[in-house]
C-alpha cells in the first residue's frame, strides 16, 4: 500500500474515484469534481476558515448520512482523505499565486 502525505495531488485515478463516489450519492445533488474545485477555491480564498463539517453537506448534496452511503469505515476514510488532499492541493496552488497583501 502506498502512503501519501496530505499535500500530494490526486492522481487521475483518484480524481475518478472521488468523482464516481460523488456521482453515486443519492438525489443527484452532490457536486462533481469541477464544482468541488471551484467550491474549495472559494472557501480557501475567503476571509474565514471553514471546517470540513461545515461544508460536507454542500459537497454531498445533503447530510452525509442521508445523501451518501459508505460501504465501510475504510471507504469513508478513503473518500474523506481524497477530499482533504484535494483541498490541500488547491490551497497550495492558491497560496502560491496569491499576493502577500490581504485584500479583505
Amino acid at each position: 500500500m502506498r502512503t501519501f502525505t496530505q499535500n500530494d495531488p490526486l492522481t487521475d485515478a483518484e480524481l475518478d474515484r472521488l468523482g464516481d463516489f460523488l456521482e453515486g450519492c443519492e438525489g443527484g445533488n452532490a457536486m462533481n469534481i469541477e464544482q468541488l474545485d471551484g467550491f474549495f477555491a472559494a472557501l480557501i480564498a475567503g476571509p474565514e476558515t471553514v471546517m470540513p463539517s461545515e461544508y460536507y453537506r454542500e459537497v454531498f448534496g445533503g447530510e452525509m448520512s442521508d445523501a451518501c452511503e459508505f460501504g465501510s469505515l475504510d471507504e469513508a476514510n478513503e473518500i474523506l482523505g481524497l477530499m482533504m488532499r484535494h483541498w490541500n492541493t488547491i490551497a497550495s496552488t492558491c497560496i502560491g499565486t496569491t499576493p502577500t497583501c490581504r485584500c479583505y
